[in-house]
């Protein structure tokens, strides 16, 4: 071993600026893999763990305008399993920052009642802090209305609002009660992130006790919200839930778990999940082609005095340990190498909506993730580097002996035959025939390097293309409408005559809060007498007894485009299974894209079926147009528009912008990002 050693030394004296090159490059690359890969471990864990974190309460029960509102909340809270509330008054207000006059429902206006105010293990603080509960004039925003609306902390803004008796918009002057305040903080909440099933409450603006205090005959009590801390977390939810229902609580549904939005904020993150383990993949097979033929070149290069150690007496055994060596060396350089890179790259992490419920942002150690790839990279960089150490040692055996023929390459064969340039000939036979043991000159793993490279490079500005094209289309996502003007059937003809022309470019009825029953699911149901819903596979339904569902639905049914489904009527809120019409069976014709609409709380949010007007009637006793869908003229504020139409209707109407496809933000927020990396 002493000549293994001495040459080893020898090599690193003369070549150990290629070596330290060697080892940065597959640091860098390798790391870069290493972070992605932790990063979608990250992302994929940053809500559970912000649930973990943030999730001082398991459940929330509101009597939807009970009278007895009071008396039942004070009974929820004196429940065997309860340890806790926190009771929150709505306000029906207009807030006007930066420019923007906003108003009911596209922000929700909450005050706490317990003097306690928000704390730091309900809420994180995305920016600023969170406020006093004694100022009256300090309020905090969610993140999704602080970003649609610009806002910072430090921002002044204007909150009016109306008592319940003249709310409906039949007050004068002095029935309006105004109130400065400051945006201190921009918060994130459990239930507060915007995903793509309409459920949760992403427009939350919230004022402090003090505030109630002084404006509380404003407030509309007997719609509050409990919030409801249980003994021993989600494992008391089944006790809980029976407990309200053996004691027939008058409540407007069962407990909203605080857990069910999960599922929508998870499917969500699992976007840039997958795509960073793809990253992390094509990184790791790149990185194994490119550098691993740019490390059989080193050693193959550094074994050219290999025929005179043999000569020497070195066996052929020593002279692989050498190459192993220095291949070792490499690795486990590279390791460490990466492991920086790795922790680096780590504040850049998660992406999306996990970025904002990462609860401990900055650098992570994912010690699993860290463990397994500097493993890897030692045993992948000497598994590759032992081919090349077998060869230059064998080359030193074959120097001087008389070679066979080569055999050409079949596609340098078919290139001749056809008559082609010889440049072009020779190019190709370098580039597809086998490396000579006198010519260390790896062609086919520098051509699959590339080949990997490029196919990396293109899958990521394919990738960021199709996404922002999603972002920019929101028809794609079921919305061919900018707002919807809910109102009483018989005044929708008068409601469409009173929008302002100068804003609207379109308008068309259809249903807003339809619902049917599909076998034994309950969906939202789209009709309308405008553009057809957005159809992804199939056709949109043309007549009274077809339907179109959405992609969710037909795997949960198990049926396909030319199955048939069961179609009934929705019972109504209190009415039993009894109450729905009949049923009839429908085509299925197509599969389309559910549009977000506001409100949605049941178990199959962001699920529907599409009908025709003739369709509905067949089934539904209420098929009646209760919305007019708005598009709006190019270049209108979609926020000012909106609420330029609640103006123009006043009471008659209740206007809502378009369904939130803004989820989507959080995917353009980071959806470049593959192609600042390419």
């Amino acid at each position: 071993m002493g000549a293994v050693s001495m040459r080893v030394r020898s090599e690193l004296r003369t070549r150990w600026r290629a070596l330290v090159g060697l080892a940065l490059l597959i640091g860098v690359v390798s790391g870069a893999a290493i972070g992605a890969a932790a990063g979608a471990r990250r992302t994929d864990s940053a809500y559970p763990r912000f649930l973990a974190r943030y999730g001082a309460f398991q459940a929330q029960v509101s009597t939807g305008g009970n009278t007895r509102t009071d008396e039942i909340f004070d009974e929820i809270a004196n429940l065997p399993q309860v340890v806790g509330t926190s009771r929150s008054s709505l306000f029906v207000a207009t807030l006007t920052a930066r420019g923007h006059k906003v108003s009911f429902p596209d922000v929700l206006v909450l005050a706490d009642h317990d003097s306690r105010s928000i704390r730091s293990t309900e809420v994180k603080v995305v920016r600023g802090r969170l406020p006093d509960p004694t100022a009256v004039d300090e309020a905090v925003a969610g993140y999704a209305f602080a970003e649609r609306l610009g806002l910072r902390p430090g921002d002044p803004m204007t909150v009016s609002v109306a008592r319940p008796e003249e709310s409906s918009g039949s007050g004068g002057a002095g029935q309006v009660e105004t109130q400065a305040v400051r945006l201190v903080g921009v918060v994130a909440a459990v239930g507060s992130f915007e995903t793509l099933t309409g459920r949760g409450y992403p427009n939350v603006v919230g004022l402090t006790p003090a505030f109630f205090g002084v404006h509380r005959r404003a407030a509309k009590t007997d719609e509050d919200s409990l919030s409801v801390a249980l003994r021993h977390g989600e494992a008391d939810l089944p006790a809980f839930a029976e407990e309200v229902r053996r004691r027939k609580f008058p409540l407007d549904g069962p407990p909203q778990v605080a857990s069910a939005f999960t599922a929508d904020v998870q499917a969500v993150n699992r976007v840039p999940m997958v795509t960073l383990w793809a990253a992390s993949g094509l990184l790791a097979l790149a990185a194994l082609a490119i550098l691993g033929q740019a490390l059989s070149r080193e050693t193959l290069a550094s074994g050219e005095d290999y025929p005179v150690l043999r000569a020497l007496g070195m066996s052929r055994g020593a002279l692989i340990a050498v190459s192993m060596v220095k291949v070792m060396l490499i690795a486990c350089g590279g390791a460490v190498v990466a492991l920086a890179v790795a922790l680096l790259v780590s504040p850049l992490m998660p992406l999306g909506l996990a970025r904002i419920a990462e609860p401990d942002p900055g650098i992570a150690v994912d010690w699993l993730v860290l463990g397994v790839g500097a493993a890897s990279v030692v045993l992948l960089v000497s598994s590759t580097g032992m081919i090349p150490a077998w060869r230059s040692a064998r080359r030193a055996d074959r120097v001087g002996a008389r070679r066979g023929p080569d055999r050409p390459s079949g596609v340098t064969s078919a290139i001749a035959r056809a008559g082609m340039p010889a440049s072009m000939t020779s190019g190709v036979r370098l580039a597809t025939s086998a490396t000579s043991p006198t010519e260390p000159v790896p062609t086919r793993s520098a051509f699959l390097g590339a080949t990997l490279a490029i196919a990396a490079v293109t899958a990521a500005l394919v990738f960021a293309s199709s996404l922002e094209h999603l972002v920019r289309e929101p028809h794609l996502f079921g919305y061919s409408w900018d707002a919807a003007v809910a109102a009483e059937p018989p005044s929708l003809d008068d409601i469409a005559r009173a929008l302002p022309r100068e804003l609207v470019a379109d308008t068309w009825k259809g249903t807003f809060f339809a619902g049917v029953r599909v076998e034994d699911l309950l969906l939202d149901a789209f009709v309308s007498d405008g553009p057809p819903a957005s159809i992804i596979q199939g056709r949109a339904p043309r007549a009274s007894n077809e339907v179109a569902l959405d992609p969710r639905t037909l795997g949960q049914l198990d049926k396909g485009v030319g199955d048939t489904v069961s179609v009934a009527d929705a019972p109504q809120q209190g009415e039993g299974p009894a109450a729905k019409g009949a049923a009839r069976r429908m085509r299925v014709v197509g599969s389309f894209a559910v549009p977000r609409l506001p409100f949605q709380s049941n178990e199959n949010a962001a699920q529907g079926a599409a009908l025709t007007p003739g369709g509905l009637s067949s089934v539904s006793g209420d098929a009646a147009f209760a919305a007019v869908f708005v598009r709006f003229r190019p270049g209108v504020d979609p926020i000012d528009g909106v609420q330029r139409l609640k103006e123009a209707t006043g009471s008659q109407a209740f206007a809502v912008r378009r369904g939130f496809w803004e989820a989507s933000w959080g995917y353009s927020r980071w959806g470049r990002s593959p192609t600042r990396c390419s």
